[in-house]
């Protein structure tokens, strides 16, 4: 099995993507993890609608028909801890599918085209946040939440 983080590429933050790079790292002692960024074009504010839809044509086009799809959506379940998240996510593992598929949408959130094609929306807090921020808590609760599985030290109860 093999897990995908989809994220959409703007303006590159250094201290994000070093962040992200080093989860990703941490994350391929698991499971075969690939972080993929999906381009995004910068539009003003006032094309927020096409900008929406660019995003969701290049994200339907990188999903594999047999892909369990989970978007972190702030309307999406949320979870009281990290042993509540850390069940949800080793249940999405044992799904029949070659690929989880994990995506973090962009300014403007999802599509209802994206929203209806994902098999699960998980809330990562109430609170909106920035989607470089969103991505670096996206991958450390997948972090996270395999060493709970595993039984490893880095979580503390």
């Amino acid at each position: 099995m093999k897990l995908v983080f989809f994220y959409l590429k703007g303006k590159t933050e250094p201290w994000a993507e070093q962040a992200c790079e080093d989860l990703e790292k941490k994350i391929n002692h698991f499971f075969t993890f690939e972080r993929v960024a999906v381009k995004s074009k910068a539009n003003d504010r006032d094309n927020a609608i096409a900008k929406t839809r660019e995003e969701t044509m290049a994200l339907l086009n990188k999903f594999e028909p047999n892909d369990f799809v989970v978007l972190f959506d702030e309307s999406g379940k949320e979870y009281k801890n990290s042993i509540d998240f850390s069940r949800a996510v080793i249940d999405c593992l044992g799904r029949q599918s070659s690929r989880i598929v994990f995506v973090i949408g962009g300014p403007y959130g999802f599509s209802d085209e994206i929203k209806k094609r994902a098999n699960l929306q998980w809330s990562l807090s109430k609170l909106t946040m920035n989607h470089h921020v969103a991505q670096v808590v996206a991958l450390e609760q997948l972090y996270r939440a395999l060493t709970i599985w595993k039984g490893l030290p880095y979580h503390n109860s």
